[in-house]
């Protein structure tokens, strides 16, 4: 049975109707050559259409070169009478075959790259190539890169991210973080990892994902919706915890959430936001404990005097320098 390779085309795009797909199963059921071939063709199609920073691949074009080749194989096989018109046609494919893999080679023989970075007091919301949604955090850079060489979709992530993976069970999703890597396939999970922080948290809103940390020799560790990994980098050690019930981080939501948080990370996270540097007069406060959620258009100044409301700090405020004290201190 032949068919037409417009027809492949359209039936690989999702362009066809119910009667044209029968027909693209039936003939792709025929033989594994048929199967092979289609295959060949997916992958040109998935070039041309799906990776836009690359050079254009005129997918129409390399079909009808693999078309003529085809043809003019089969043709040369004719003159060769100890061979069957089916065996010809199966030697002009194979030979077709390594024509198109050629040109499939020469189309991914680059990496398509995509980074976001956010300033301070910025967050962004993305569509990755892979249909996969990221909302990156301020003061965040995010490198995602694939390629046809690689089974993995490997995104580099420095500060903090909320992913919704598009499922793929043929790549796998790896975020990279300072040595530790989360991997998944298809689900919603939050990963923080600041440079000036030792430690990378991973917390799982819903799905599985597996965190490894590379020369720990402890292996992967799974986690479970509702709960929260948190890695030393320096130290190596891993820890578990529990989160509220939320659906999703409520950073995203525009607000910073504390619970039972340091003065420190909260001066760490801060900083990040509002683009400031926070100088401690007394080193006793960065142990000091809140719990609290403030709304991010509030400004820093009224953060801080909700905090300052507690007589557990004091602060003033010269140009971007935040400067932390006990009451009291003169």
């Amino acid at each position: 049975m032949r068919i037409d390779e417009g027809l492949l085309l359209r039936y690989l795009r999702g362009n066809t109707n119910n009667l044209e797909n029968a027909e693209v199963e039936s003939w792709y059921n025929e033989s594994p050559e048929n199967k092979k071939l289609l295959e060949q063709l997916y992958y040109t199609v998935f070039i041309g259409d799906r990776l836009d920073d690359m050079e254009s691949v005129d997918v129409e074009k390399s079909l009808k070169e693999f078309k003529a080749l085809l043809e003019k194989n089969r043709r040369k096989t004719k003159t060769l009478k100890l061979w069957t018109s089916k065996v010809a046609a199966v030697a002009a494919f194979f030979i077709g075959i390594v024509v198109t893999s050629a040109i499939f080679l020469i189309a991914v023989n680059k990496q398509s790259e995509y980074t976001v970075i956010t300033d301070a007091g910025e967050q962004s919301q993305v569509l990755l190539p892979d249909g996969s949604k990221v909302w990156v955090n301020s003061s965040s850079k995010l490198t995602y890169t694939t390629s046809m060489f690689s089974s993995k979709r490997n995104v580099l992530l420095t500060g903090e991210a909320y992913f919704k993976v598009a499922k793929d069970k043929r790549s796998q999703f790896v975020v990279n973080s300072k040595n530790v890597e989360t991997r998944v396939y298809g689900t919603e999970f939050n990963v923080k990892a600041r440079l000036e922080d030792e430690l990378v948290t991973t917390t799982l809103y819903s799905g599985s994902v597996s965190v490894n940390v590379p020369n720990a020799g402890n292996g992967e560790h799974k986690l479970t919706p509702g709960n929260r990994i948190e890695v030393d980098t320096k130290t190596k050690v891993v820890t578990y915890s529990s989160v509220s019930n939320q659906k999703y981080p409520i950073w995203i939501r525009g607000k910073f959430h504390f619970e039972q948080t340091t003065l420190l990370e909260i001066a760490l996270t801060l900083e990040k936001h509002y683009g400031v540097r926070f100088v401690f007069l007394d080193n006793s406060l960065k142990k000091e404990r809140f719990t609290c959620d403030f709304y991010k258009d509030e400004g820093l100044d009224k953060i801080l005097s909700i905090l300052k409301m507690t007589r557990s700090i004091d602060y003033s405020i010269k140009s971007k320098t935040v400067y932390l004290f006990k009451p009291g201190r003169k």
